[in-house]
């Protein structure tokens, strides 16, 4: 594993609508991906830090993931809404609601399933896969705790900190996370509210902030009051003039990354479904809110890569 990565700092920005999309009729689902997977390749996105898969999806009723194989992944999962039902070969049916995080550390090979757990609501869940630290160990599964307030509840409160929901780092041990097969890396859950404090994120050499529902602002520091500002599907405004960068109107990806980096300081909006990679430590970044409606992020944390 590579611990620290090397060259300025960069921020790359994955708008919702840039994801690679799946529509597969017979499994009923629609797929969202992030990092290239099965049809889709782009070498220069293939992972980030120790992520190599981040896809968001929607199951509809009598849907889902038959029984299928995995080995030396760490499957991390997040229902959104809906309930979902895993099962294994191991013996495992467990019935995953929103406000509860599974992980799946499939190991020297794990034959499993997941599908929507009813038949008439849809099924809305993220799931997150890691490269292990180690190949060939021991298959091995965990459910997180149920919230306090119930399957359907929060978590954490809205306007509270950044909560640890599956970390391998030895901080974390002994809380409510889940524990990952990594030493070097968390997810996080963030829920900020418009009129409570900014939430500050990890420092660390890899971040991956993945909006999964309202709008926020990513601060990150530097000199500069605003170096690059991106909103929405428009791309990057002209700010990022500011700091000597060039970019137009109705940039992609590649462009707000093209102008953030190596930048020390700026301003990112993200709505429901885009991501913020950073590659490079950035302490003191923090995310705002100003909407009034709920919002929440999946934050990992990573200090090392493949």
């Amino acid at each position: 594993m590579t611990p620290h990565p090397t060259g300025p700092r960069r921020a790359t920005v994955h708008r919702a609508a840039d994801r690679y999309t799946i529509e597969d009729g017979e499994a009923r689902l629609t797929s969202h991906h992030s990092f290239s997977f099965t049809g889709y390749y782009d070498p220069d996105n293939t992972h980030h830090g120790s992520l190599l898969s981040h896809a968001e999806h929607l199951v509809r009723p009598g849907g889902g993931f038959d029984t299928h194989r995995h080995r030396d992944m760490e499957i991390v999962t997040w229902v959104l809404a809906g309930v979902l039902e895993h099962r294994d070969d191991s013996g495992e049916r467990r019935l995953v609601g929103p406000g509860r995080v599974q992980r799946l550390s499939a190991g020297a090979g794990v034959r499993h399933s997941e599908r929507n757990a009813s038949a008439t609501e849809p099924l809305r869940f993220v799931q997150m896969w890691l490269a292990p630290e180690r190949a060939g160990t021991p298959p091995a599964y965990e459910l997180g705790p149920l919230p306090p307030d119930g399957p359907a509840g929060a978590v954490v409160a809205s306007g509270a900190g950044l909560v640890p929901l599956a970390s391998g780092m030895p901080q974390h041990a002994g809380g409510g996370a889940v524990r990952l097969g990594r030493r070097d890396a968390a997810l996080h859950l963030g829920r900020p509210a418009a009129d409570g404090p900014a939430l500050l994120l990890p420092d660390a050499p890899y971040l991956h902030v993945f909006v999964t529902r309202g709008a926020v602002e990513v601060w990150l520091p530097g000199e500069e009051a605003v170096a690059g500002e991106a909103v929405g599907d428009a791309g990057v405004e002209a700010g990022v003039q500011d700091a000597g960068l060039v970019a137009s109107e109705g940039s992609g990806a590649a462009d707000v990354s093209e102008a953030l980096s190596g930048v020390s300081g700026g301003r990112l909006r993200l709505a429901a479904g885009d991501a913020l990679r950073l590659t490079g430590r950035a302490p003191g970044a923090v995310v705002r809110t100003t909407a009034r409606e709920p919002v929440e992020l999946l934050v990992w944390e990573m200090h090392g890569t493949l």
